[in-house]
């Protein structure tokens, strides 16, 4: 009986051993994966707006942050994308225009901010 508990512990660790392995290489491949869409499909201050966000800011800080003018034009190109995928969210969505609105990572953006600085 004792040879089988060893055996199946032996099993057990290896299996662990081979899920984090796995689970590691999804992660390495998420975080490329999530590079190369603000690369390709966005612009590369994309990164640099995720980055900036530990704490909601104004628009005019982050755009300030990325050396843009506080441009309808430059939140089109720039905020706007980040809120259509999810990634950054408004502090008060009901009121777009609110002069207190801030912008701040979602909880996926958080999640991809985390891959992105891992996997460099």
């Amino acid at each position: 009986m004792t040879q089988a508990s060893d055996q199946a512990k032996s099993i057990d660790s290896k299996g662990t051993g081979v899920r984090e392995n796995i689970l590691a290489k999804l992660s390495d491949q998420a975080s490329d994966q999530a590079v190369q869409i603000i690369e390709n499909d966005l612009n590369d201050k994309a990164l640099t707006i995720l980055n900036i966000l530990d704490e909601p800011k104004k628009r005019v800080e982050i755009l300030e942050h990325i050396n843009l003018s506080n441009h309808s034009r430059n939140r089109e190109k720039y905020l706007d994308p980040l809120v259509k995928l999810g990634w950054i969210e408004m502090t008060i969505p009901e009121i777009p225009t609110h002069q207190d609105q801030k912008y701040k990572r979602s909880i996926q953006g958080e999640i991809l901010h985390k891959l992105i600085v891992q996997g460099n």
